[in-house]
């Protein structure tokens, strides 16, 4: 059975022809067929990373195909940078330690972390308001957004990722691979991301000193403050330490939770004990304190005190006042000391009176003492800055 091709006139057996150009009326041999695909120019199609038209052979199948497809070539460029981008955060180091200062919408949640470098990614915990956790210096990501990578996951607090660690110890304990299920849980746990600032431009942390190991002075600003032989909240304490006792820290060290513990001189308990700097709620238990030193140049204080500071001969509150420094006067110190009451007391340098003045009717306390604050913790004096010495 013969029929005529309707390209070349040739009438061709069945086998020339394809099924579908063999029922066509006027069909086309399969030797035509191919001659006017060859002859057809090749399709094209313009590459959304590099803007080039290229032919089809440039592209992979899925890529031609897509309404926004990328070139092999562009799509090789893009996994090399991700690599590199990848390998880039393997280096960071996690030398940064910063404070949650935001609340939360709940005013209870804290700072959301997000699961990758991205507000609109998902959130897979909270780091409740006042932690400390330890994470890279601030990065920025493609969108402007600043972000810090964390160094682990232990301050989230998230109920799911707590039942999900305990069942991972119980597993370790019934198997004998638990140390790879631990090793995959630690390089799990640095994958999450904090945002320095809110959307709304609110500061969500700040930077924190983390710890450290060496002398220190810290004023305690709130009464029955405990002190623990060690960094755990749930011991017995050893003792409380008095409304307003400025006291020397020798170590800080901030625990897996967040809390920052602070380890005071062995001399006052007759052992090192630990004392929590901020409260759960945030709240401030003990601040820093300038140190006792005899200053080689005075310095300028200015009392704060409404009804005036109250000036001493010896430092010390049981020593009677012999006179009072007018409230907003500038006074030269030339000696910070702290008596053993553990109270800061200001040694009044020379005071240089003008000529004008009257030097009978000026009083002058040059060697006499005046608190630093009040047994309450209400600032008496305090530093004088540059521009406010200037009258």
């Amino acid at each position: 059975m013969h029929k005529e091709c309707a390209a070349c006139g040739i009438s061709l057996s069945r086998d020339r022809y394809s099924r579908s150009q063999w029922v066509k009326e006027h069909g086309t041999c399969a030797r035509c067929v191919m001659a006017q695909n060859d002859v057809k120019p090749e399709s094209s199609k313009q590459c959304v990373q590099c803007f080039q038209h290229l032919p089809k052979k440039k592209y992979s199948k899925r890529q031609f195909h897509l309404y926004q497809g990328k070139c092999i070539g562009c799509v090789r460029d893009l996994g090399e940078c991700l690599e590199e981008a990848t390998n880039a955060t393997q280096k960071w180091t996690h030398d940064c330690y910063y404070r949650v200062c935001y609340r939360g919408k709940q005013g209870v949640d804290g700072v959301g972390v997000r699961s990758k470098c991205d507000f609109a990614s998902i959130i897979i915990g909270y780091i409740p308001f006042g932690r400390v956790f330890q994470g890279t210096d601030i990065i920025y990501n493609e969108k402007g957004d600043p972000m810090i990578n964390l160094s682990s996951s232990s301050v989230l607090r998230n109920e799911r990722r707590k039942l999900i660690e305990s069942a991972g110890e119980l597993v370790k304990a019934n198997t004998s691979d638990g140390s790879n299920t631990n090793s995959q849980q630690k390089k799990n746990t640095s994958m999450g991301w904090v945002p320095y600032r809110s959307i709304r431009n609110e500061i969500m942390v700040e930077k924190h000193r983390g710890p450290f190991e060496a002398f220190a002075f810290y004023q305690c600003v709130i009464e029955g403050c405990k002190v623990r032989s060690e960094c755990n909240l749930e011991l017995q304490e050893l003792g409380y330490l008095h409304y307003g006792d400025v006291l020397q820290i020798v170590k800080s060290i901030v625990n897996a939770e967040g809390l920052v513990f602070l380890c005071l001189h062995a001399g006052y308990f007759e052992q090192p004990v630990w004392v929590l700097e901020r409260t759960l709620d945030n709240e401030t238990i003990l601040r820093r304190a300038e140190p006792p030193a005899a200053l080689s140049e005075s310095q300028n204080y200015r009392c704060v005190q409404e009804t005036g500071a109250p000036v001493r001969l010896s430092p010390s509150l049981e020593s009677p006042p012999v006179g009072r420094l007018r409230c907003g006067s500038l006074i030269p110190i030339a000696e910070r000391y702290i008596n053993p009451q553990r109270q800061m007391f200001l040694r009044i340098g020379t005071q240089n009176i003008a000529a004008k003045e009257d030097e009978k009717s000026t009083c002058t306390y040059d060697g006499m003492w005046v608190i630093e604050t009040t047994t309450c913790c209400s600032s008496v004096m305090i530093k004088a800055r540059r521009f406010d010495e200037i009258e």
